[in-house]
């Protein structure tokens, strides 16, 4: 292993020709931050630049090619390749034409390589050989106007890769620069005596590269927990598959044609994957959490998997041979696309409302519940029976097992259980079934979950749960398939009837507690109605939000206010929901109190226990099914058939006996 401080020059030096980002490492994601950082380091004469160290091994003896692997400083190599292009393709037509330019002759030398002394340069490859997701773009803007048609910058924009927008970021900071501005900062960044970083080269054989990797990453080498394990998984094939060319040809296949398609397969897929969300209040991104789900199927939650993912498939596929950790790979995939259908694109689809939903869509309505309370925690068990059922959503047992599970998080978020250990109670799910929560009574007691707990906590419901409970229940109301509004998109707001800030426009409504008037400037009075506004009875469901002067006004003027650009409820009543108030309201019901408050929240009760039941057929299903269970041992023990009756019933008189000779 050598080390060395050198100048960016150095790069075309002919020892170094071929540098080659090893397949399995991540793609490009530098942004603009980090090229304004990198070109301002170069433009301002108050600093002095350093890139850092780049690792390189090598990996070729051929004796023509002196071939290198970049270990570490692909995005740093990459982007300065990327400037120098931009620098030459800055400068005048008549100038790049000229042989004797030397940018063209030093750009020559920096991006291309000849296999042979006496090749034209015609005959010239790229120097770097970025990652298969990154190599299209990256050929382009090396090869335009060396060999190919120039770069039509309007043509980048925000959805092109990140090479093409880091090749029209520097052209346009350097727009209407003159020659010799050109010149000089060519010759500020590639100078000889600008050493501006530390190549560290391992000679081929050298101490294994991705031990190396890891301690960059640990030094503070920002590399994602997906990437360092995506890295492990590949670099093991590629160790397992030995001295096989076959095997290692088609480890690089499954991340080309496997891997590759499933993550990477366009810049909208990369960021959408890349996206992070919490999980188990970790910061994770959207492979991460795939990763996580595949490692909680495979291997449970016993290593605290959310803190130590990278540790528990580094230790875990140790124990794999080449075969078990390709189809380990295969795998994966098969759950990122499921993951992708099921929640990541449907997320995508909510957030657009693009998607409609039925009442009768039992699966995508558990998604939707997860998605809008923001659970993550349950996908690992989704995942995998969706998986085994072949991806058939209608699919009977699917259905019911959705369902109970649906059931457990609307009850358990209800009732605002802090004390529920979702982590846990996937791993039973994984191990057990649904049938688990039945079984151990989750479902039936001690967890806060029974109707009765339910009832009480409808009276102080967030305005996110009370969002998704009305939509649920008016799907259930246009359940029926022959109404005019037999399927919903989640676009709706929720309103509060008896507005947050009632102290104006409501004072003059009485404040009743179990028929008693309470005195609305007294403490309890206030309290007592500002307990009541959250209740799930005082919520409702409108097409756009009223005018922010409409939400806190009288009932009436909620009701029937038709001069505002957001009208009153009365232009709301698509919504069955919504429509029943104002239908009362027309029946001469003109009051809004406590009262009104409790009355409804005990009829959306009812619908509640009827869209999200305990199950109480399927308890006692799960107790018949473990009476006959211990009956059958019970019969089918012979050894029983030594005690009467009187001592199997008497533990006292059972031991008394159990030590005397068998009765013949």
């Amino acid at each position: 292993m050598e080390a060395r401080s050198i100048s960016l020059h150095r790069l075309g030096d002919n020892k170094i020709q071929k540098l080659v980002v090893p397949f399995f490492q991540r793609h490009y994601i530098w942004e603009q931050e980090n090229w304004e950082k990198l070109y301002n380091d170069f433009t301002t004469p108050e600093i002095k630049p350093f890139l850092g160290s780049i690792i390189l091994k090598e990996v070729s003896t051929n004796y023509n090619v002196a071939e290198m692997n970049i270990i570490d400083g692909q995005q740093r190599l990459t982007t300065v390749s990327v400037l120098a292009k931009a620098i030459f393709d800055s400068l005048p037509e008549e100038v790049k034409k000229d042989h004797d330019c030397g940018i063209r002759r030093d750009v020559q030398g920096i991006l291309f390589y000849r296999e042979n002394a006496a090749d034209n340069f015609s005959d010239s490859r790229i120097k770097i050989e970025p990652s298969k997701a990154d190599e299209k773009a990256y050929t382009k803007i090396i090869r335009a106007e060396m060999f190919d048609e120039k770069i039509n910058l309007d043509s980048i924009d925000e959805a092109s890769s990140l090479i093409e927008q880091c090749y029209r970021y520097f052209r346009e900071r350097l727009s209407g620069k003159t020659v010799k501005e050109l010149t000089e900062l060519y010759n500020n960044i590639f100078s000889d005596n600008k050493r501006v970083l530390v190549m560290i080269t391992l000679q081929y054989g050298d101490i294994n590269e991705q031990t190396i990797f890891d301690t960059i990453n640990r030094a503070g080498v920002k590399l994602s927990v997906a990437d360092i394990i995506k890295n492990n998984l590949f670099k093991a094939c590629l160790d397992k598959a030995g001295d096989s060319e076959d095997r290692k040809k088609a480890v690089i296949n499954e991340y080309e044609h496997v891997w590759e398609e499933a993550f990477y397969k366009s810049q909208e897929n990369v960021k959408l994957w890349e996206q992070e969300r919490i999980l188990d209040d970790v910061n994770r991104n959207n492979l991460e959490l795939l990763l996580y789900c595949v490692a909680q199927i495979h291997w449970g939650d016993e290593a605290h998997l959310s803190v130590n993912l990278e540790r528990v498939y580094e230790e875990k596929i140790r124990e794999y041979g080449y075969h078990e950790l390709m189809e380990f790979i295969t795998e994966i995939c098969e759950y990122g696309v499921i993951l992708k259908e099921f929640v990541l694109d449907f997320h995508l689809g909510i957030k657009e409302e693009t998607i409609l939903f039925r009442f009768k869509d039992h699966i995508s309505r558990l998604f939707l519940i997860l998605d809008r309370l923001d659970i993550s925690v349950f996908y690992p068990y989704l995942l995998k029976r969706l998986k085994e059922s072949k991806l058939d959503i209608t699919d009977k047992e699917l259905v019911d097992d959705f369902r109970i599970l649906e059931s457990f998080i609307i009850r358990s978020k209800i009732s605002k259980k802090t004390n529920i250990n979702y982590s846990k109670i996937c791993s039973l799910l994984l191990k057990e079934g649904t049938e688990a929560l039945i079984e151990k009574e989750i479902m039936i007691k001690g967890e806060g979950l029974t109707d009765e707990a339910i009832y009480s906590h409808l009276f102080s419901v967030s305005d996110d749960m009370a969002k998704i409970l009305l939509f649920c229940i008016e799907l259930y109301r246009c359940r029926d398939e022959r109404k005019d509004i037999a399927s919903l998109e989640y676009r709706y707001s929720l309103e509060h009837i008896m507005p947050v800030k009632w102290n104006r426009y409501w004072n003059e409504v009485a404040i009743i507690r179990e028929g008693a008037v309470l005195d609305s400037r007294s403490e309890l009075g206030i309290c007592f109605r500002d307990a009541r506004i959250q209740a799930l009875g005082n919520k409702t469901l409108l097409t756009s939000k009223l005018n922010s002067s409409l939400q806190n006004q009288s009932f009436w003027d909620k009701i029937e206010n038709k001069e505002s650009r957001r009208p009153g409820y009365r232009s709301h009543t698509s919504l069955s929901i919504t429509r029943e108030i104002v239908e009362q309201f027309d029946k001469g019901d003109c009051i809004w109190d406590e009262e009104h408050i409790e009355s409804r929240t005990q009829q959306l009760f009812k619908e509640v226990i009827e869209i999200w039941p305990r199950f109480n057929e399927k308890i006692a299903e799960v107790k018949k099914k473990k009476e006959e269970e211990s009956e059958i041992v019970i019969k089918s023990d012979p050894e029983l058939e030594k005690f009467s009756e009187e001592e199997l019933a008497d533990p006292i008189k059972l031991i008394s006996v159990v030590g005397e000779p068998s009765k013949q």
